[in-house]
């Protein structure tokens, strides 16, 4: 990071980082070592050398940006969960300049997650809203934007429709994978295997893109025997294969989501609690099982237009109604309108 600044800064700025290198860096680890088994320690300790040495780069950043927030307009960030951008907000904010967010990811309700350090946060959609209120951020803060990435994703299933055709294979299901939920994507495999072998179902299954490998391995055990189960890559197209699909099951992956609002009917198979902030079913877009028999009801319910089918139809349209940032075309007008408003205000 310091070769960065070698041609800018003279030798006396420079040779700051040396205080981050060495006796910030060694007083970390002391107070490290004080809580951590010794063992542990040397793993850990590489990370922490390279994130003291980093600390200087930063250092830098801020001050110049702080000089530059004084001839600037607007402040925007993203999700301003990192230390940089948190205290860019406060600077900004020292000097009365406007700040915002623009939030990439859904959140939870948990304390890996804090209130936003800017004025206005631009949220994905009106549940987003209740999840940041939830961690303290006045509602007054907060607006219902939509997201760059899920618009661009809803584009590419129009697409995909249009290439491969809109009518999907009403005998196809998508599983798409979670990482980092190892019990749940190994329980809904088994039901899933034992529902299309009694039911003649085909099963594509779709490994999120940084699934785990032990765990994607034991997946395809799993089908290994089903002839009407097709295990993808994790680098295969995702929105080729869900467009052919009828149903789309999982937990919380982000594409579920997306095919929710598409209009593909979404069922969230949780054989473990699932907190509200990341449980699609409580804002109308999927149909929520917490077991292999529910599952397959509902599986059954959606494949033959039955009641759970027809209520879904109805939580979904009130979803956009709400949310009409995702009604088609897919454009990025209310993100734009929202940037805009904050400039001249």
């Amino acid at each position: 990071h310091i070769a960065r600044y070698l041609k800018k800064y003279p030798p006396e700025v420079l040779k700051q980082a040396a205080l981050f290198e060495g006796a910030l860096c060694q007083r970390m680890i002391a107070l490290a070592r004080q809580r951590l088994p010794e063992g542990f320690l040397e793993i850990f300790k590489p990370r922490l050398e390279k994130y003291t040495a980093s600390l200087f780069s930063h250092v830098i950043f801020i001050a110049e940006a702080s000089r530059t927030m004084s001839r600037a307009t607007l402040f925007a960030t993203s999700m301003d969960r990192s230390y940089v951008s948190r205290i860019l907000s406060a600077i900004a904010q020292s000097q009365n300049k406007p700040s915002i967010g623009i939030q990439p990811q859904f959140l939870s309700a948990s304390r890996r997650y804090k209130s936003p350090a800017v004025d206005i946060m631009g949220v994905i959609d009106t549940s987003q809203v209740e999840t940041y209120i939830r961690i303290g951020a006045p509602k007054g803060s907060l607006r219902a934007i939509g997201s760059v990435n899920i618009i661009e994703r809803l584009a590419s299933m129009a697409s995909a429709s249009q290439i491969y055709g809109k009518a999907p294979d009403k005998k196809t299901l998508f599983f798409a994978m979670q990482h980092s939920t190892s019990y749940e994507m190994l329980k809904t495999s088994h039901a899933l295997k034992d529902i299309c072998r009694r039911q003649g179902y085909q099963l594509v299954v779709k490994p999120h893109p940084h699934q785990e490998i032990p765990i994607l391995n034991e997946v395809r055990s799993i089908f290994s025997d089903c002839p009407n189960v097709r295990v993808l890559s994790r680098e295969s197209d995702t929105y080729e294969a869900l467009v052919r699909c009828a149903i789309v099951i999982g937990l919380f992956s982000g594409v579920l989501m997306e095919a929710a609002i598409y209009g593909t009917k979404v069922i969230v198979s949780s054989f473990n609690e699932l907190d509200e902030s990341i449980d699609f079913s409580k804002r109308g877009l999927a149909i929520k099982t917490r077991n292999s028999i529910e599952l397959e009801q509902a599986i059954s319910d959606l494949l033959e237009d039955g009641p759970l089918s027809k209520s879904l139809q109805v939580s979904r349209e009130m979803y956009l109604i709400n949310n009409p940032q995702y009604y088609p075309p897919y454009t990025t007008s209310y993100l734009d309108q929202f940037v805009t408003a904050s400039i001249n205000e």
